[in-house]
């Protein structure tokens, strides 16, 4: 399971106008999770406004112009890899991705990640210490924005790297025109923190207790076994109802070559 459909979990009980759905089927003891993309879902991205596609080019701009392909011990004074940042193309097919276990009350999870940088040469023991999230986000000049931010966007900044074992969250403040104005560092574990006793705000807790109970559900409903039987798991904005249904007759998303070798 990718980390976003983990993130979608976390943050449900403060996103209820947000509907979600995911297949899953089980092999043995393992249920493998995916991401269930609807029509609906491919044309609002296709279909996104040029406004919001100006967003998502600044969070990927801002991502070029802070990371470098050398680790800093490397670095020479003047070095071309620094002075050439800001001619560097933009390259949204470029990702690393990480993959991790983590325990959340009696579920144990292998998933998935894109990992934005690391502060140092990759150790070879423990790298996500050293992991990076790199975010942006329009400059908070008013009580509102800063609600929203704190609200939301902190919400998603914090489950985020919080599933992955991020320590840090740097986000880049940027101007109605899209221009860098500031940059602040955030400690992930000290997110909730931050938040907490406000009006409006969310807690770490709640996230964590209903992705544990949503979890455990989905382990006792998830019960066949078989490669052409899956189960949807949605939530519905509407209803705000979760419900877990057996899908007959349905492809596998697990290739034959892998359902073969992990099902002996």
């Amino acid at each position: 399971m990718y980390r976003g459909m983990l993130t979608r979990m976390f943050t449900t009980p403060y996103s209820l106008r947000d509907s979600w759905s995911m297949n899953a089927m089980r092999v043995g003891k393992t249920i493998y999770i995916e991401d269930n993309v609807t029509d609906d879902m491919i044309a609002q991205r296709d279909g996104s406004s040029a406004w919001h596609q100006k967003l998502m080019y600044s969070g990927y701009r801002f991502e070029t112009l802070s990371t470098i392909d050398k680790p800093p011990s490397q670095l020479l004074p003047k070095d071309p890899a620094l002075e050439q940042r800001a001619n560097r193309i933009v390259d949204t097919h470029e990702e690393y991705c990480s993959v991790f276990k983590i325990t959340l009350g009696n579920n144990s999870i292998i998933s998935g990640a894109e990992v934005d940088c690391i502060d140092r040469e990759k150790p070879a023991e423990f790298p996500n210490r050293y992991y990076r999230e790199l975010k942006t986000s329009g400059l908070l000049d008013s009580p509102r924005k800063i609600e929203t931010f704190e609200r939301f966007k902190l919400l998603k900044f914090w489950a985020q790297s919080f599933i992955a074992g991020i320590p840090t969250v740097t986000v880049g403040f940027r101007g109605d025109d899209g221009v860098l104005q500031s940059v602040q560092d955030f400690k992930t574990l000290d997110i909730p923190r931050l938040v907490r006793n406000k009006k409006r705000m969310w807690e770490a807790s709640v996230c964590m207790n209903f992705a544990d109970r949503l979890l455990s559900s989905i382990k006792q409903n998830v019960v066949k076994d078989g490669p052409e039987t899956q189960y949807r798991i949605a939530y519905d904005s509407n209803s705000q109802e979760i419900s877990i249904t057996r899908m007959e007759n349905m492809p596998s998303f697990l290739t034959a070559e892998y359902y073969s070798k992990i099902s002996q």
